[in-house]
């Protein structure tokens, strides 16, 4: 049975303890449990805890059968995932001490065995200290003032692999530049050849130019420092007759900021859309590693002195790998 779960994120390493997961085993510690052994996974250390599902996912958790044994007993529960066990399965020895409450979590751990998929889970409880230090308070304060870091952002599945995609492709060039991969969904991907729709934007930009002598001086002087500085250079012949669904033109015009008349800049359209398709709707997009503007302004009042520096043409400063 397949189910779609809403949006969901997942993180490695979720703790769970091997005594946590509920194996055959455990089941056949408990009389009114053990004629659902046969119907659990065995433990495997190689599989790894790597979802959890909430409460916001019913249809995974809804119980289809319940059996319960004696009143303070683990009872087993049969969901569309299959059966597990509710409760704590396995016998605490160790004294909880009066500062720490019990706490609640379900885990759910799959293996694939030839072609039959099962399923286990366990609601297992976690002792959480009641007990707050001032610097678990301070730390409370401070998390406003942060910025969003990589360690503890959860990721999607398509920012994990973009992640991925970029630490595998980075490359530091001779002369200090970097160089990356276009992060392609799928890189075996064929587009059609949006020369003719890249053609007629050109038509258009054209005539502006023409009927614009000041915005044709400052895009001509753009385009040239853009190609004297290496930013951009010449397509090889061999490659403008190519058919194999790997090209796609990028239309591009210019535009003023309004604090600053004089300095044209050139824009690439890379959301251009042809045939149902756009450069930008098959690239993954990559998690938001941007600091916040509100917290950098608040962090200059934390020391007596502030700097600020800028990168010149910054985005034309990373280059992309040949393929």
């Amino acid at each position: 049975m397949k189910i779609d779960l809403p949006p969901a994120y997942s993180k490695e390493d979720i703790p769970a303890k091997e005594a946590q997961i509920l194996c055959p085993e455990t089941a056949q510690t408990w009389p009114h449990l053990t004629s659902i052994s046969n119907k659990l996974m065995p433990y495997d250390a190689n599989v790894d805890v790597a979802l959890l599902i909430g409460a916001n996912c019913i249809r995974a958790i809804k119980p289809k059968e319940i059996f319960v044994g004696d009143e303070d007993d683990p009872y087993r529960l049969k969901i569309h995932l299959g059966w597990g066990v509710v409760g704590q399965a396995i016998k605490e020895t160790k004294k909880v001490s009066d500062d720490v409450a019990r706490a609640y979590r379900t885990i759910a751990q799959e293996v694939v065995i030839s072609e039959e998929r099962k399923v286990s889970f366990l609601v297992v409880p976690i002792q959480i200290k009641e007990l707050i230090n001032p610097a678990q308070v301070r730390n409370m304060f401070e998390v406003d003032f942060n910025d969003k870091g990589t360690d503890n952002t959860p990721f999607s599945y398509d920012d994990k692999r973009f992640l991925k995609r970029m630490r595998e492709g980075v490359n530091q060039q001779r002369e200090g530049h970097y160089e990356l991969p276009l992060p392609l969904k799928n890189n075996n991907i064929k587009l059609p050849n949006n020369k003719d729709m890249a053609l007629h934007r050109l038509m258009k930009l054209q005539a502006i130019l023409m009927r614009d002598k000041k915005y044709h001086q400052d895009y001509k002087e753009f385009m040239k420092e853009l190609i004297d500085k290496g930013y951009a250079e010449t397509v090889p012949a061999r490659d403008l007759q190519r058919t194999d669904g790997q090209v796609w033109y990028i239309p591009h015009h210019g535009v003023y900021h309004p604090k600053k008349p004089g300095k044209i800049r050139v824009v690439y359209d890379c959301s251009a859309n042809y045939k149902g398709h756009s450069l930008n709707g098959h690239l993954l997009q990559g998690p938001d590693l941007t600091n916040n503007l509100v917290l950098v302004l608040c962090r200059f009042c934390q020391e007596v002195t502030a700097f600020v520096c800028d990168i010149e043409a910054m985005y034309h400063q990373v280059k992309v790998k040949p393929e």
